[in-house]
């Protein structure tokens, strides 16, 4: 599986980045060298491919942004001997639609951790920008909030870290059945082939070890008592969908709920303030600029005249 290529804020999200007035090829061959050299730079331990190759590949088919994503999946399943491959940034949740309708036959994994585990990880994550655990546990909300809510519109199934952890070869079972992939016992033997496929991020050494439950509960210890209340606040009733059990009474839970409607409110804001900014276009010819919108869908994207 390739490690988090960002493929949505680095192409999908750049694509207004790049001067309009350009033809479609220069427009479309900068871009994909700005991905390339992101993609260079990164940290994963799965991209050291020949990024010439890459790029050659990329271009030499239709002119669509998909390509970037679908042909850097397959130079890495041709090098593994694969016949699927997978991709796994987690921002990529919040671009879910647009990925289904470049790959109709996708399948989507949502897996989800214990809110007060998560934001207890986030806070000692060196690169997290976060810091505040309620703020944590607003964007913990706002994405499994998504993820759940395009359960109705994209093949995606969810699954919870806890399970995977407590019962792997049920879950793991399970999670391929979802993806119509044969379960092999071998996926369970994962020790043998990690080396090669861990980031080389510091806080990811510890993931060559064997499966262990022993995080789970990590979370009592690592928060105080009134950051653990305004965490299960602001994300009980999606722990409750989830079974995960709120160790806070519910009588402080309510105590605190007008803090938390506020602060999701003030969130919620800021979250649809930054979606409005958008860069300013040059303007362009209607057949020019419908040109340039025809390499962003799939295959026999047609616009009317």
């Amino acid at each position: 599986m390739l490690s988090e290529t960002w493929w949505g804020t680095r192409v999908w999200d750049r694509r207004w980045g790049f001067p309009m007035r350009d033809p479609v090829e220069p427009f479309r061959t900068r871009l994909l060298d700005s991905f390339i050299s992101l993609l260079d730079r990164s940290e994963a331990a799965d991209f050291p491919l020949d990024f010439n190759r890459y790029r050659a590949l990329v271009l030499s088919g239709p002119p669509q942004l998909q390509r970037y994503l679908s042909v850097l999946g397959d130079v890495w399943k041709e090098g593994e001997g694969k016949v699927r491959w997978g991709e796994k940034t987690p921002v990529h949740i919040w671009y879910l639609p647009v990925l289904h309708m470049m790959f109709p036959q996708m399948r989507a994994i949502h897996l989800v951790r214990d809110p007060r585990a998560t934001v207890a990880s986030l806070i000692k994550a060196p690169f997290t920008k976060l810091t505040d655990p309620l703020a944590l546990a607003w964007d913990w909300r706002h994405s499994v909030e998504r993820a759940l809510e395009l359960e109705s519109q994209v093949p995606m199934t969810t699954f919870r870290y806890e399970d995977l952890v407590s019962r792997p070869e049920k879950t793991v079972e399970a999670i391929c059945a979802a993806i119509d992939l044969p379960f092999d016992p071998g996926m369970l033997d994962y020790k043998r082939r990690s080396d090669r496929y861990i980031p080389r991020q510091p806080w990811m050494h510890g993931l060559g070890g064997p499966l262990s439950t022993s995080r789970i509960n990590r979370w009592e210890n690592a928060m105080g008592v009134d950051d653990l209340l305004y965490v299960e606040a602001m994300t009980a009733e999606l722990m409750q969908r989830l079974q995960y059990e709120t160790k806070a009474p519910k009588r402080a839970l309510r105590k605190v709920a007008p803090v938390i409607a506020k602060a999701h409110a003030a969130q919620a804001r800021l979250a649809e303030e930054r979606s409005r900014q958008i860069t300013d276009l040059v303007s362009m010819q209607r057949g020019a600029y419908r040109d340039l919108l025809a390499t962003f869908g799939p295959e026999g994207s047609q616009f009317p005249s």
